[in-house]
């Protein structure tokens, strides 16, 4: 079994915590292995979530076959998607969406204390794009940054 499993041990429960959130109701949400990440019009609005590489896995201790640190960094990308003939309610949907997903993330910085999985203290980035003409599609592209801890720390115990 390997020592970081990112989709088992971050990807799979990030969906299910986000799925199950009352005020995530009524949104899709599910991983997205496609080029071009971009869901039906009939999903919305939709949060789809995803990697982006590439990954760092960094090695700390003695040498390769005595690692006693090891610390991965991940980045994961949300989509959130909102449709609406409205320009005005489109903005004010997004924009409810985005800070409900940022305020979600930041409520579980320690994601998986068992598994050493947490959300970095760096910035939750967006970056906002409009398309379409009836109706009109917003999304915003929000990033964040988890770490995944392995090894042992001096002195605590094994992870």
């Amino acid at each position: 079994m390997p020592t970081f499993n990112v989709f088992t041990d971050l990807i799979e429960p990030l969906g299910e915590f986000l799925q199950s959130h009352p005020a995530l109701q009524g949104i899709s949400i599910y991983y997205d292995r496609t080029r071009e990440r971009r869901p039906q019009v009939a999903l919305l609005p939709a949060i789809n979530y995803f990697w982006i590489g590439p990954t760092e896995d960094l090695a700390r201790g003695s040498g390769s076959t005595s690692l006693q640190v090891r610390r991965k960094k991940i980045t994961i990308g949300f989509g959130v998607w909102v449709a609406s003939t409205n320009p005005v309610e489109l903005d004010r949907a997004l924009w409810e969406v985005v800070g409900t997903l940022e305020d979600l993330l930041r409520s579980k910085t320690n994601f998986n204390p068992n598994k050493g999985i947490t959300l970095t203290d760096a910035p939750i980035a967006n970056d906002v794009d409009y398309s379409g003409e009836s109706p009109l599609v917003g999304s915003v592209l929000v990033t964040c940054q988890f770490e995944m801890f392995g090894g042992r720390f001096a002195g605590g115990p094994d992870l």
